[in-house]
């Protein structure tokens, strides 16, 4: 994680990518007081003018086909043609918006989208290992088959339990929640 402080402004900026996080400084960054360039928010234009930091969040793009289905968490999956498209837009999106820094996980799916939001503004490469993807232990890799075949009714017992439970070796929403969250 990166952040700075503008003491002449009273602007703080902190980005972060795991996913890609950013934030950006003052009312003029978000295109003109808007979100996604839609209708202006006032809450959110008030609470810039406040000096309020901006944080922007990218998850990375689609990964390729032979990983749909799986479940990967942190492992290194690459994206997909999509998925590098959808990284060149979530760049594009911000175009003309001051970024302070820029962080990501370190993951390449989620370096990609970094890279292309650094790239244009001169900015160094931060990685925070906090932002991980979450640790999907020995499922990783599997398909929810295979996991099924492997222990019965541990996959569906997973899924009811809302993040609770964690796949062996592996962590549980809370813990992932629990290292992001601080970062």
């Amino acid at each position: 994680m990166s952040a700075s402080w503008d003491p002449g402004t009273g602007q703080a900026t902190v980005t972060l990518c795991h996913t890609a996080l950013l934030c950006a400084p003052g009312p003029a960054g978000l295109h003109n007081g808007t979100m996604d360039r839609g209708a202006p928010d006032p809450e959110l234009e008030r609470d810039l003018a406040d000096g309020a930091t901006v944080v922007h969040l990218f998850r990375h793009g689609a990964v390729a086909a032979p990983w749909h289905g799986r479940i990967y968490g942190r492992m290194d999956v690459p994206l997909s043609e999509e998925g590098h498209v959808q990284a060149a837009w979530s760049a594009a999106s911000l175009d003309g918006l001051d970024l302070a820094a820029v962080v990501s996980s370190g993951l390449p799916r989620a370096e990609e989208t970094a890279r292309l939001l650094r790239e244009s503004r001169g900015l160094q490469r931060q990685d925070e290992s906090a932002l991980l993807e979450i640790d999907r232990g020995r499922w990783a890799g599997l398909a929810p088959e295979d996991v099924e075949a492997l222990t019965p009714g541990a996959f569906a017992a997973w899924k009811r339990s809302g993040g609770v439970l964690a796949p062996p070796g592996g962590e549980t929403l809370q813990l992932m929640a629990s290292r992001v969250v601080p970062a």
